[in-house]
């Protein structure tokens, strides 16, 4: 209960008198490698000294908007309990067991009292240990001239493990890691050529393909390039009957981008999706392989299709196949920045509900939300009046974003106000590979991959704090039917990949299907969603999407996993 009475008398003398200043600088990337995955709202720590047995400390509501409708509002109260962890404690209340005992949260509450004055967004705040209390703390909350907000006479902690706090697997996400491969004996193989194109040419059980890109052109008429040729042999190597028991090897060169690369083809990373999606329409008659040399030997391919799987990495002559791997918890700092937002796509489906999302959750103020038909798009004025009514200043724009200049006329017209992009528009043709043409590719890879290209260069020289691209999980796993928008999915994590290598920021979530009823998920009926989930990749409700990106954008990886899978 909380008495109505003031039972003390403030922190009007600040810096308090005598102590020493505790940086806390960083102090949110420490705590994620802790287990407490602190959202932009709850980040409110941003000064913090140290007296004795004292610690005080100075915390900040971001604006959220409804600070007045609380005596404390709750990120403010759980901001000014971040002093423990940040300069620890002897208490079993905060940080001292927060390394190794597991994450520590409020557990009992003693004594608590308002004061004077409430709905505060900035505070000062004392803690100390309760005398003849284990593991309890005094915690006083005071505004920014000291007067009483609130006190606690015991609060004491109580520390849990972070799957303790995880409904599991709710907003856990999963990296993708290359490992050593073990060989089998070399097959017989050869290299594509006319000659194997004479019917009556003997064909090796092996055959691999060189699909080198041109070098001529920018980077989108590279990837049609080299996409319409890995289509055309692909379609014909699964016309020809003598080739029906041979395996298709597709060669291509830096296209995935793996630790210690210097040097990332995003013009190749699209062959892969188109390969993906024929080996998992043809299981057995495709293998994709990923080379850093460009020498005419290529050292190393022997050894390489050795090994029995679908798709292989050479790095300085080691062999290596992908795994999916659990990422056990948060490792950066990820934010959306104090500027604007610009979210393509942003007028419906997935980018619309993250529109709403970063403005509820990451107190983003300032939005601007393209589109193909921007203000005509439909929803968009109820749209529009929902994120004012949250306090977010909203331009909605037409531009087609697959147009370079209209992308460079977009950023350039937001200017320096820019801080994050987040790259949401896409349209998907789905059809076998067999029946996919250069025509049915180009308007899926415009509307994601050009655009993202486009959208990286205009960029390049401003001060971004993120740089967000909504891939998809059917560009890894569940390519089927998919093969032009798991090409073009393969653009965007390359593309992450690649500005992760020139030190921008950059994160490519692979997420899997969105359960709501609009964009490209209103397409999809109940067949495929129980396909998918007897797969083990169920379909993800909006809040737990929205959790995986949270959780996606503070990890320092460029390419992340951003689904459920049902081990």
């Amino acid at each position: 209960a909380v008495v109505e009475s003031v039972v003390w008398e403030g922190l009007g003398v600040w810096p308090p008198v005598g102590a020493e200043v505790v940086d806390v600088g960083g102090v949110y990337g420490v705590f994620a490698g802790w287990g407490y995955g602190y959202g932009p709202v709850f980040r409110g720590l941003c000064g913090a000294w140290r007296r004795g047995g004292e610690l005080f400390a100075e915390v900040v509501l971001p604006e959220v908007g409804d600070a007045g409708r609380f005596v404390v509002h709750p990120a403010l109260l759980d901001a000014a309990m971040h002093v423990t962890l940040g300069a620890g404690t002897d208490s079993g209340g905060s940080g001292a067991g927060a390394g190794g005992g597991g994450v520590v949260i409020p557990f009992v509450w003693n004594g608590v009292s308002r004061g004077v004055v409430s709905g505060v967004s900035r505070a000062r705040v004392r803690v100390c240990v309760v005398e003849g209390v284990s593991g309890g703390l005094v915690l006083e909350v005071a505004d920014e001239v000291g007067r009483p907000v609130l006190r606690v006479d015991s609060m004491v902690g109580r520390a849990i493990t972070p799957e303790q706090l995880r409904p599991a697997g709710a907003d856990r996400v999963y990296g993708l890691d290359w490992i050593p491969a073990s060989a089998g004996e070399a097959p017989e193989w050869g290299f594509w050529s006319e000659v194997i194109a004479d019917a009556e040419a003997l064909v090796p059980p092996v055959v691999v393909f060189d699909a080198r890109e041109p070098a001529d052109g920018g980077v989108p008429v590279r990837v049609r390039s080299a996409v319409a040729g890995v289509l055309e042999v692909v379609r014909r190597w699964l016309s020809e009957p003598r080739w029906a028991d041979a395996r298709l090897v597709v060669l291509t060169r830096n296209a995935v981008g793996l630790d210690g690369d210097t040097e990332v083809r995003v013009e190749s990373a699209p062959v892969w999706g188109v390969v993906r999606a024929a080996q998992a329409e043809h299981p057995g008659r495709f293998a994709v392989l990923d080379t850093d040399t460009d020498t005419a030997d290529i050292t190393g391919v022997t050894s390489a299709l050795a090994v029995v799987e679908s798709e292989i990495a050479i790095r300085g002559g080691q062999v290596l196949v992908p795994r999916v791997v659990a990422l056990s918890s948060s490792d950066g700092s990820g934010s959306l920045g104090s500027g604007c937002v610009l979210i393509t796509g942003g007028t419906g489906g997935i980018g619309a509900v993250l529109a709403r999302h970063v403005v509820a959750e990451h107190g983003v103020r300032d939005l601007v939300l393209a589109s193909r038909r921007g203000p005509d798009a439909d929803g968009v004025p109820q749209l529009v009046r929902e994120l004012r009514d949250s306090g977010a200043r909203v331009e909605v724009v037409a531009a087609d974003l697959s147009n370079r200049d209209a992308v460079l006329g977009l950023v350039d017209g937001i200017g320096d106000r820019l801080s994050a992009v987040v790259h949401a528009a896409g349209v998907g043709d789905n059809g076998l590979v067999e029946s996919l043409t250069p025509e049915r590719m180009d308007p899926v890879l415009a509307a994601k991959a050009d655009s993202a290209w486009y959208l990286h260069e205009a960029t390049l020289g401003r001060e971004l704090a993120a740089f967000v691209l909504i891939s998809s999980i059917g560009g890894l796993l569940l390519p089927a039917g998919q093969g032009n928008y798991a090409a073009a999915n393969n653009f965007l994590d390359t593309l992450a990949t690649q500005r992760h290598k020139m030190e921008l920021p950059a994160t490519s979530m692979l997420f899997g299907l969105w359960d709501i009823n609009t964009g490209m998920s209103s397409h999809i009926g109940d067949i495929d969603r129980q396909r998918m989930r007897a797969k083990g990749l169920p379909a993800l409700t909006e809040q737990t999407a929205l959790g995986l990106f949270d959780t996606a954008l503070h990890t320092s990886r460029p390419v992340v996993i951003t689904t459920q899978i049902d081990t």
